[in-house]
């Protein structure tokens, strides 16, 4: 096993990770899948690389107002795609697939035309480089040094959000939203900020991968797909078994495209995805559901 292809798995594994998390993010309170969120990560990438291209700002400048930015929309996607659905009686079914659809649609109909198709490059933030050197044998860039180790703490900083007051709520709406409503709850209060700190996630992935694999409005959906398998293979709404799903993920696709081609890395790593739900259909890492009616 060379190194060097290790270090690409873990790389691209840990954009699909954070990904996931942002997914699991709005799943835990509201039970609904964000279907924009892909396109919330492509918006991310290009609008940092915009920032930095065409008016001069400062590279963590522009990721910060990236980031406030695709907060906001997340927000408002809850808002005005979202909430409205979930208060009809029952919950609005699965009305939500296509609000968020239709924002997905939106989102990046506006950014195609702004921006256009073709993909911007996002340089490394300073002191950082993506050109590979030689070290011990493995080939290694200090960004991915870098990205690897910024994703885990960001995942082990999501988790330790769950032990404030606000995100201890948060998991009690998970567990049994009527009996939070009783404890004086307010899981739409808490939805909305679930989504906003799911667009701030979100984001995060984009400006990380945009100096891996550029920025342009064709990384949405790709970003969507992994992101849902990287988040259902560790179990949905468990934020470390994203992090395992991701990198199983970027180690399969890695391996089979030095192995195989590059054509064969997504039917690879969907072949992958596939056996483990046929295996564990709560993922690695989730957990089986009984409810008693």
């Amino acid at each position: 096993m060379d190194p060097s292809y290790v270090i690409q798995g873990l790389t691209i594994g840990s954009i699909y990770a954070l990904v996931g998390v942002s997914i699991n993010i709005v799943y835990r309170p509201t039970n609904t899948f964000n279907v924009a969120q892909g396109n919330l990560v492509m918006v991310g990438a290009v609008l940092c690389a915009t920032l930095l291209a065409k008016f001069g700002v400062a590279w963590y400048l522009a990721a910060g107002i990236s980031l406030a930015a695709i907060a906001l929309v997340s927000w408002v996607i809850h808002w005005q795609a979202v909430a409205p659905v979930l208060r009809q009686r029952g919950g609005g079914a699965h009305g939500w697939i296509v609000s968020t659809l239709a924002a997905s649609m939106i989102i990046e109909d506006i950014v195609g035309k702004l921006v256009g198709p073709d993909p911007r490059p996002l340089p490394a933030p300073p002191l950082l480089s993506t050109t590979s050197m030689l070290k011990n044998g493995v080939l290694v860039s200090s960004y991915q040094v870098a990205l690897i180790i910024l994703v885990l703490i960001l995942v082990v900083a999501a988790e330790q959000f769950y032990r404030t007051r606000t995100g201890k709520a948060i998991l009690a709406i998970a567990e049994d939203r009527d009996a939070s409503l009783l404890r004086g709850i307010d899981p739409g209060r808490l939805a909305a900020v679930s989504f906003a700190l799911s667009g701030l996630v979100a984001a995060a992935a984009g400006v990380l991968a945009g100096p891996i694999v550029f920025a342009s409005v064709s990384i949405g959906a790709v970003m969507l797909i992994k992101g849902f398998e990287a988040a259902a293979l560790g179990g949905i709404g468990n934020n470390y078994g994203s992090i395992v799903g991701g990198y199983m993920l970027g180690m399969v696709e890695v391996f089979a495209s030095a192995a195989l081609s590059p054509g064969y890395q997504d039917a690879a790593s969907l072949a992958m995805f596939l056996l483990v739900l046929l295996i564990r259909p709560q993922g690695l890492f989730g957990r089986q559901v009984l409810r008693t009616v």
